[in-house]
């Protein structure tokens, strides 16, 4: 082999000083030149180790760079290949010459490719155990808000059913405990959806300071049985209505007053918010919890946002939570683009408050939207058709619409359910989603397709234990109407009959007029 280039080639001193491994081919694929790097890389020796051509040539992908250099000036291309030092993922730039001849350039990557490659490795691994703990959690959710609904449900049957006192003292106790049990389900569950990037705010005008009342008023009780003030001032300017996510936004300050309420013995507790920009179309709105409560100690408030954290592992087994309410707050003002602040004396008190931009919300029309698809709280004796697979839940949601005047038939599974809705007609269809035989997204599907061209449409809301956001999106896309989530309560779920059955009730007598 020639250890000069071939007479008139130029830059022969660069190529030269290269330190990535170049040599140059006749057409025929003779090496004719090659610089040191490649001669230490790729050279021919007594063993029969072949060049870098014919080690091109042994890789399929090589092979293919090569034959695609006969219709191409320069190509460029990662393959991994034979070297001195083992397999190797290496840079091949060929250039295709006037005369034929081919300049074959090797650029060691190894280092670089493998380490993307790891890389790569990690991010799905991550992602797959991400999907793992969603698929998880969401499981947990279900499996838990199933027999919960069943609890929940016969247990507030028992309490209108004229129960002497101590009974209904107990009865109280079953319900407080289990409502605390499915706030720490909610907790955990809103936690992972946060992490998981899977919280989405919604954006809808609502009056804030209706808001914070009722988020007072739902404290109320537990303030007037502990012997604490509940107190509020609200800004007098407060916008009439704001755009935003207004349950999100009560279940921060729902968080903020319901800790202050625990934490706080004696004394008081204000709720207090107030405007410190208005614009023609924006408010900057401070919202802020003050209690004369326990305090907080300097050195504990740098974990008051952590996950499962408390201020004090002792408050745990004292006043009970998991210690992600003001994480979860932080995160969802975060989403807000604001944030949580907190000043606190030890044996005094504390404040916690936020400030949140919002954007002003249009001026209402005489008939607003909400009230125009507000239920008719008098609607009684709608035709449901009630499809639930678990027998408890189905008793116990068989037994609410029963005495509320409602005719209700069951189905135990969407194949039931696609049969009863081809020969009856109902006012509604209450679904449950995860089902044996057929669930209930392609039982919806199946409806909706023998409905195509009828001009029918019987409203179909979603009864489901499965309580993550996607959840709802696939009752959407599968053809549902409504979604209510278990466990659910009486009224919940009259409010909803009453929305919609009186919806499919109109649709059936349209249907009926000549």
């Amino acid at each position: 082999m020639s250890r000069s280039l071939p007479r008139g080639f130029e830059a022969e001193g660069l190529l030269r000083a290269m330190p990535s491994a170049v040599a140059l081919f006749d057409a025929a694929g003779k090496c004719l030149w090659e610089n040191d790097p490649a001669e230490r890389s790729f050279a021919d020796d007594p063993r029969g180790r072949p060049g870098l051509v014919e080690r091109c040539a042994r890789a399929a992908e090589g092979r293919k760079l090569l034959e695609d250099t006969q219709g191409a000036p320069r190509l460029r291309r990662e393959i991994l290949l034979e070297t001195a030092d083992g397999t190797r993922w290496s840079l091949l730039d060929v250039v295709r010459l006037p005369g034929g001849e081919l300049l074959v350039s090797h650029l060691d990557i190894d280092v670089w490719r493998r380490a993307e490659l790891a890389l790569r490795e990690a991010k799905e691994l991550a992602e797959r155990s991400s999907q793992a703990k969603t698929d998880f959690l969401a499981n947990m959710s279900h499996e838990i808000r199933t027999p919960m609904n069943g609890v929940l449900g016969a247990v507030e049957l028992l309490a209108r059913s004229g129960l002497g006192r101590d009974q209904a003292r107990l009865v109280d106790i079953v319900q407080s405990s289990a409502g605390l049990l499915m706030t720490v389900l909610d907790d955990v569950l809103d936690l992972a959806r946060v992490e998981a990037g899977m919280l989405k705010l919604e954006r809808t005008p609502f009056d804030l300071g209706e808001m914070l009342a009722s988020v007072l008023n739902l404290h109320a009780h537990r303030a007037e049985r502990s012997g604490v003030r509940l107190l509020r001032e609200f800004d007098p300017g407060l916008p009439a209505r704001i755009m935003g996510d207004p349950h999100r936004l009560a279940q921060v300050v729902g968080n903020l007053v319901g800790n202050a309420l625990k934490f706080t013995e004696e004394g008081q507790v204000y709720l207090r918010a107030e405007v410190l920009t208005l614009r023609e179309d924006q408010a900057v709105i401070e919202v802020s919890v003050e209690d004369t409560g326990c305090g907080i100690d300097d050195a504990q408030l740098s974990r008051i946002f952590v996950a499962f954290a408390q201020a004090d592992d002792s408050i745990t087994r004292r006043f009970g939570g998991t210690g992600l309410g003001l994480t979860i707050s932080q995160k969802i003002l975060r989403l807000m683009g604001g944030g949580m602040s907190v000043t606190s004396e030890l044996g005094r008190g504390s404040t916690f408050s936020f400030a949140a931009t919002f954007d002003l919300a249009p001026e209402e029309s005489e008939i607003s939207e909400a009230e125009l698809s507000a239920p008719n709280p008098q609607f009684r004796g709608a035709r449901i058709l009630l499809v639930e697979d678990n027998p408890v839940n189905r008793e116990v949601a068989l037994e609410m619409l029963q005495v509320c005047g409602h005719e209700v038939e069951c189905a135990e599974n969407g194949a039931q359910a696609l049969v009863k809705a081809q020969t009856t007609t109902y006012d509604v269809i209450l679904m449950d989603c995860q089902m044996p035989v057929l669930d209930g997204y392609t039982a919806t599907e199946l409806i909706r397709d023998a409905e195509m061209g009828s001009g029918q449409h019987v409203p179909i809301v979603a009864l489901t234990a499965n309580a993550m956001s996607h959840d709802r999106e696939r009752c959407a896309e599968s053809g549902m109407d409504d979604f209510l989530a278990k466990p659910f309560a009486l009224d919940e779920l009259l409010d909803k009959v009453a929305k919609w059955a009186d919806v499919g009730r109109s649709d059936v007598r349209a249907r009926r007029q000549p």
